[in-house]
Order: C-alpha cells, then structure tokens, then sequence
C-alpha cells in the first residue's frame, strides 16, 4: 500500500512538472522591431512591389498587400514576397505580421508611395482652354464640331471648375476627329517623351493623337500613338512617343526617308496635335477634351522655348567596383548548396545585353532553399560614395527575386556588417537589375546581431566589402539555369 501511495504521489509530481514546462513554452516575448524593405521594381502603373519583412523574435511573416481583396501571404524569415499595386488616388497600407515560436504575434503597417512621376513639361504652353493656356485655334474634319464649354462632369481624373473642349462626332467619316494649332511647339528633345492629357467619354473606345509640324512636316516626320479609353468619365492618358509610329501620308516611301508607321524615335519640334476618336469606326458622340501636355503637380519645368534639351540625361552612376566583374578577365565565382557554376558564352545576346561575350551560367538544382553563388573581389567595393547601387546583369526566364549580400571576406565581418538588397526579376531574358545598398538591411546572423546592429535591421554601409553573394529565389526550392554579367559595370 505504501509503495502504490509513494508511486501515485510521483506520478502527480511528475504530472505537475511536466504541465509547468508546458507553461514555460508558452511564455517570452512576443516578436519586436517589425520592419519591412519596400522596393517599387518599375516607376509607372501597375507598380510591381517587393516587401521584405524583418523583425527580432521572428520565424515567420504574414504579409498583406493592402489591396482590396488580395489574400495575405505567410513567409519565412529572409523571404521577399511582391504585390502588382494598381494606380489609386490614395496609397495603400501594407500590414506586416511577425510570428513568434510560440504564435504570438507583432502586427505593424506600413505605407507604401509611389515614386514620383518623372513628368517633364514637353508642351512649353500646354493646352487647357483657360486664360494661362491658349491655342491658337481648333478645328474639326470630317463631320466633327469642337467649341469650347464648360467642364460638364467635374470628377474623375478632372474635378476642376475649367473650361474644356467639346468634341460633337456625327459619326458620319471613318477618320473624323480634331486638331489644335499651339502658341508654342511641343518639344521632344526630353528623355521623357509622354504627352500626358485628360479626356472624358462615357464608352470604351480606341484613341490616337497625332503630333504633326505646321503647315507641312519639311523637318519632323509626324509622329502617332494609340491609346484606349476605357469609358469610365474623365481619364489621365499618357501618349508615349517614345514609342511612336510615322504617321499615315499615302506616299509608298513615307516623308522625310520614314515610311508610313515605321517606329521612330521623335525629337524635334511640333507644333500641332491632332485625334482621332476610334480611328476608321463611323462612331457619333459627345467627348471632351483638357489638360494636354500638363504634367500632375506642375511636374519638371517646361524647357525654354528656342532653346534644346540634352537628348538623354546621363545615368549617375558611380562605379563603386573599382575593376567591375565582366567575366572577361579570368574571374573565379563559387556555388553552395547545390549551385554549379561556369564561364560562358553568352548564350542570348538580346535584350539588356546584347554582346555575345563571357557571362556566369548558374545551374540550380533546387535541392536546398538558400542555395547560391558569389565571388571575392580583388579590391573591396567602397560603399561610402552618395551613389550605392550595385548594377549587375542578369538573365531568367522565370520571374524571381534576387538578393545580394555584400560582406567582408575573409575576416567574418569584423569591421564591417553584412548588408543585403533584393530585386525582383522580370523573366524576361537579359534584365539590368539594381540593388540599392542605400535602402539596405543587415544580413542574417545566428546569434541576431553583429558589430550593434541586429540582422534585418535596416543601415546604409559606408565602408568596404569584398564579397558579392548572390540567392536566387531565396527560401524557396527553385530549380533552373540563369546568367549574370557586368557585375558592379556602369552603363556607358
């Protein structure tokens, strides 16, 4: 009898012992210093967007976009996920939460802006039918009458009090439309070549604006490009004619040695614009017309009249690698974690890289999710430049986020921390990629922090590193051949 008391009482005693380490588990802190590396991939509607998430504590992140609708998406730590944010009046929230090892959670927001427009004023008087903004005149064809009134539907992409430009089509030509002769030409020698206007129409339809020289192109080549309104009021629509068609003249050798709607590249002067609404359809209607060539908030100022541009604007790029990686020159790389790595020749001289030459082909077999490859450096990389963008080419056919990791080598890190930067790669063949070591964050360390500053946390490097450490979709398994080139180049 007493040995079964003795052997109960060191059950419970057990039992007890074993629910306290139970509520041990449960205990600590939850996640801390949640923070999330927001990089806009391209400058223009629908913004790819790649969010990177850190936070002391973590194992784990559940990210919402903010989208309406867009589920959340659950990453690991050292993970990168990337939203397609469409264009809105006012920007979205991300929401980034940390997971803990034992669930609790650490919730913060965070906005995500724009970049700002690059707009650059290319109508040296834009057009808006008020008093700061007049043509000279306007005029109708082929069955189309304009006048000016005043604005009828103040919303959408035009809520302004203003007088506008109302087009009647009777829809009785198949090229009817509308032209307006400037005060002043527009002036296409800017890098930016977009005629950006508003335009109201309560149906889906094509549009093309036409920019032509007065009276008879003798030294411009007029120019078209076609849009489609999608009927929903007043719209912002940007002419891109930097991508910009001959426009239509009947000769078979065209004018000024371009034939009809071969593209060209225009940099001249014009001083005439014309449109045509839903170009060889008989279409009727009522349309308006404002704001043409006005950039959103005033924009770049608006070049000289008479006097040119630079045709291009030179990229500020500072060759922070003292001898830039061209694998021209006998460069050593190496992979881990299943990744093989050899010189070749460029098996794809297209896109951004063009030159058949040597390039690093990286065979990733997929077998380990932070597998990945890199160099050492004959002289380190000097980081306290204003310019901190690393360039690099690099070749997919797969949409991926590439991170890399600058550190110091072979001393672990002991003047300098680690930083790492991830871009996301369009999947389109040769793509120059940019990793902006301004906007970095420190590199994964097992014990979380090193040199002060904690792993995730974001700085700006100054001083010197000399490996370069590239992961190919990081913490996943992805299997594949890919290619880099001009590692640290600037573009000439």
């Amino acid at each position: 009898m007493k040995s079964f008391i003795l052997g109960l009482l060191l059950i419970l005693f057990i039992s007890c012992e074993k629910n306290e380490f139970k509520a041990v588990l449960q205990e600590g802190a939850p996640p801390s210093e949640v923070r999330a590396n927001i990089v806009f991939n391209n400058e223009e509607a629908p913004f790819s967007v790649t969010i990177s998430p850190t936070a002391m504590g973590a194992t784990a992140f559940e990210v919402l976009s903010g989208i309406p609708g867009e589920p959340a998406k659950l990453i690991g730590i050292q993970q990168s996920v990337t939203f397609l944010y469409p264009e809105a009046d006012e920007n979205f929230f991300a929401i980034v939460r940390a997971i803990a090892p034992n669930d609790l959670v650490t919730e913060e927001r965070f906005e995500v802006v724009p970049p700002a427009d690059p707009c650059t004023q290319i109508f040296s008087a834009p057009v808006t039918w008020d008093a700061d903004g007049p043509s000279a005149f306007e005029f109708g064809f082929n069955g189309a009458e304009v006048s000016v009134v005043p604005n009828p539907d103040l919303s959408g992409a035009n809520p302004s009090e203003s007088n506008v430009l109302q087009i009647t089509q009777d829809g009785g030509g198949n090229f009817d439309g509308f032209g307006v002769q400037m005060t002043s030409p527009a002036l296409f020698t800017a890098a930016d070549k977009i005629v950006r206007l508003t335009f109201w129409s309560d149906r889906e339809i094509p549009l093309r604006l036409t920019v032509q020289q007065d009276p008879n192109n003798t030294t411009e080549r007029e120019a078209e490009v076609n849009l489609i309104h999608t009927g929903s009021g007043w719209e912002e629509l940007r002419f891109d004619f930097s991508t910009a068609t001959a426009g239509f003249t009947g000769s078979p050798d065209g004018a000024l040695g371009i034939p009809d709607f071969v593209p060209f590249v225009p940099t001249g002067d014009y001083i005439r614009f014309q449109m045509f609404i839903s170009p060889g359809d008989d279409v009727s209607g009522t349309f308006y017309l404002d704001n043409v060539g006005v950039c959103p908030d005033g924009g770049a100022a608006p070049p000289p009249v008479g006097e040119e541009e630079e045709v291009e604007e030179p990229d500020p790029c500072t060759a922070i690698f003292e001898t830039p990686v061209t694998l021209d020159n006998g460069e050593e790389f190496f992979g881990f974690n299943g990744v093989t790595v050899q010189t070749v020749t460029n098996p794809d001289p297209s896109g951004a890289n063009p030159e058949s030459n040597n390039v690093l082909e990286i065979v990733q077999d997929g077998g380990g999710n932070f597998d990945g490859f890199g160099t050492v450096l004959g002289t380190p990389t000097n980081f306290a430049a204003d310019d901190k963008v690393v360039r690099v080419l690099f070749w997919s056919e797969a949409e991926v986020t590439v991170r890399l990791n600058m550190q110091q080598n072979p001393t672990n890190n002991e003047t300098e921390r680690e930083v790492e930067v991830a871009v996301a790669h369009g999947g389109t063949g040769w793509e120059e990629l940019r990793f902006d070591f301004a906007n970095a964050t420190a590199g994964f360390v097992a014990e979380g922090e090193a040199l002060g500053v904690p792993t995730g946390a974001p700085f700006v490097p100054t001083g010197q590193y000399n490996q370069p450490t590239f992961f190919i979709a990081p913490g996943e398994n992805v299997a594949g051949t890919f290619y880099i080139d001009n590692l640290g180049s600037c573009p000439e």
